[in-house]
C-alpha cells in the first residue's frame, strides 16, 4: 500500500470526529482504487463556465472555502480548473491565450504524483494537462488538431509513459484498447508500442494491450489477408480466393448494429456504380450467431441481397481472423490476397474517393 492510501484510510477513519467539509468526500468514481473529492466537485457543477476567466474566478473562490490543511480537496479544485481550461480550449481553439493564466493552471498540478495517477477521470486530466502543457510552451491548439494531430498524440503517449508514475500509465491506459477500433492500428499507436512493452507496470492491462496489437499487426495494410471459407447466400461456399484478381471490399455487420445497416444504401450505391468492371467486387459478412433462412429473408430486409453475401455465424475462423471485438472495420483486400486496408472510410465519408485512388494505380 503506498504512502498517499494510507494516509486516505487514516482519514476516512477519523472523518466521524471531523466536522463536515473538513476531510475529502468521496463521489461514487465507479472504481474504489479512484478518489474524487464530491463536494468540490459539485462546487464546480454550479452554474455556467463560459470563458477562462470564469473557471480562473471559480478557482479561487473555491480555494478560498477549503481548510489548506485538506490537500485532497485543494487538488481536486486544482484538477476541476485545469480540466474544465483544457477542453474549452479544445471547444474553442481560436480562443485568445494568456500564458501566464495557462502556466498557473496547471503549476498546482504534478502528473508524476501518486494523487494525480488514482485520481477519479485521469485520461480527462491528461488530456486537458497535454492541451495546457502544449499552450503553455507556445503551441497553438489548432496545431494540436492539424497536420500535427498524430505528432501530438504520439508525444501525448510517450509523455505519459515516460512518467515514471505506475498509477498514471495504468489509470489511462485502462479502457485503451477503444483507441484500435476508432483509429486502427495509427503511427502514434505504432510508435508507442517500444514505449509500452518497456515502461508499462506488468499487469492485466498491458497483456490486453499486447493482444490488441498482435490483433491488428495480423490485419497491417501488406499483410496477407487470412483466408476464409464461408457460406453464401445461393447455399454454396465461397472462399476468399475465388476472388483473386480483384480488389475485394468487405463490409462486416451484424442485424443488432443499426450504424452498420444504416451505411447500407451507401454501400449499395457504391457497389451499383462498379458492377460493371470485372476487378472489383463488394461483399457482406454476417458476423453473429444468427439462422441461416432468416439471415436471407434479412438481406431483403436491409437492401443487401443484390450484393454478394457471406454467412459467418461461428465464433472461429472469420470472426476470430477479421474482427478484434470492438466493431465492425470495413476491408479492403488487393488483387494478390493482400490487405490495402483495415479501417476503410465510411461510405459516405471517403470509400468512393479511396476506391477510385485504388483502382486508378492499375490504369
Amino acid at each position: 500500500m503506498n504512502h498517499w492510501k494510507k494516509i486516505h484510510l487514516l482519514m476516512l477513519m477519523l472523518l466521524p470526529l471531523c466536522a463536515a467539509g473538513q476531510l475529502v468526500q468521496r463521489g461514487d468514481t465507479g472504481d474504489p482504487n479512484r478518489w474524487q473529492n464530491q463536494e468540490i466537485v459539485d462546487k464546480w457543477n454550479a452554474g455556467e463556465l463560459g470563458s477562462i476567466d470564469a473557471i480562473v474566478q471559480r478557482k479561487a473562490e473555491v480555494k478560498a472555502k477549503i481548510d489548506p490543511q485538506n490537500r485532497e480537496a485543494l487538488l481536486q479544485n486544482a484538477y476541476e480548473a485545469m480540466s474544465r481550461a483544457g477542453y474549452f480550449y479544445k471547444d474553442h481553439p481560436d480562443a485568445a491565450v494568456d500564458l501566464s493564466v495557462v502556466r498557473g493552471l496547471i503549476a498546482d498540478v504534478d502528473p508524476t504524483s501518486p494523487e494525480f495517477g488514482t485520481a477519479a477521470n485521469t485520461r480527462r486530466l491528461v488530456e486537458a494537462y497535454f492541451v495546457l502543457k502544449m499552450l503553455s510552451e507556445g503551441i497553438p491548439v489548432s496545431e494540436l488538431t492539424g497536420e500535427n494531430a498524430e505528432e501530438y498524440e504520439f508525444q501525448k503517449y510517450k509523455f505519459v509513459l515516460e512518467s515514471g508514475n505506475p498509477e498514471l500509465i495504468l489509470g489511462y491506459f485502462n479502457f485503451f484498447g477503444n483507441i484500435f477500433m476508432y483509429h486502427g492500428y495509427s503511427e502514434p499507436l505504432r510508435r508507442m508500442r517500444p514505449l509500452l512493452e518497456a515502461n508499462m507496470p506488468e499487469s492485466d492491462i498491458k497483456s490486453r494491450l499486447l493482444s490488441e496489437y498482435q490483433i491488428y499487426e495480423r490485419l497491417e495494410p501488406g499483410r496477407q489477408a487470412p483466408s476464409f471459407r464461408l457460406r453464401n447466400a445461393h447455399g454454396s461456399e465461397t472462399a476468399l480466393e475465388d476472388f483473386r484478381g480483384k480488389i475485394v471490399v468487405i463490409d462486416s455487420w451484424a442485424s443488432w448494429c443499426r450504424a452498420c445497416i444504416a451505411k447500407f444504401p451507401d454501400y449499395v450505391a457504391l457497389a451499383e456504380k462498379h458492377k460493371n468492371r470485372d476487378d472489383i467486387i463488394f461483399i457482406t459478412v454476417l458476423a453473429e450467431d444468427y439462422d441461416y433462412e432468416s439471415w436471407k429473408d434479412l438481406l431483403e430486409r436491409v437492401g443487401v441481397a443484390g450484393l454478394t453475401n457471406l454467412f459467418a455465424p461461428e465464433k472461429d475462423g472469420y470472426r476470430i481472423d477479421y474482427l478484434t471485438g470492438r466493431g465492425f472495420p470495413m476491408f479492403i483486400i488487393d488483387k494478390d490476397g493482400t490487405i490495402i486496408s483495415s479501417k476503410a472510410p465510411h461510405p459516405n465519408r471517403g470509400l468512393e474517393e479511396y476506391i477510385d485512388e485504388i483502382l486508378s494505380r492499375d490504369n
